[in-house]
């Protein structure tokens, strides 16, 4: 564990190693240091984007919303809206986008 310079990964209680997705910048560091050999380096994904929500941080903002210079990720009460392009992706993630279907998108022109 103390070979992650991100922090990325932390024992627990029950004694296993967790890694935690958004932490990991696949340096593979933990496969190098690893003394059983069971970290492959083939097994780590390189910047796997599965959010975990900030496990372990509740009491703070989550990192992606402090650091958008562009304050495009805020955290709030919102309500499903096809009127205002409001979408539901997941139980507690939505995400505000213009709708758009694949009839919209014009073909590049043959010169």
């Amino acid at each position: 564990m103390d070979s992650c310079y991100h922090n990325a990964l932390e024992r627990a209680s029950d004694g296993h190693i967790r890694r935690h997705k958004m932490l990991c910048t696949s340096c593979k560091s933990c496969s190098v240091a690893c003394p059983f050999g069971v970290i492959f380096q083939d097994f780590i994904p390189y910047l796997d984007s599965a959010c975990d929500y900030c496990l372990g941080r509740s009491a703070q903002l989550p990192k992606c919303v402090g650091s958008c210079p562009e304050k495009a990720i805020e955290i709030k009460e919102v309500e499903e809206s096809l009127e205002k392009d409001i979408y539901f992706v997941g139980e507690h993630l939505a995400v505000h986008s213009c709708r758009w279907s694949r009839e919209d998108i014009q073909p590049p022109r043959k010169k």
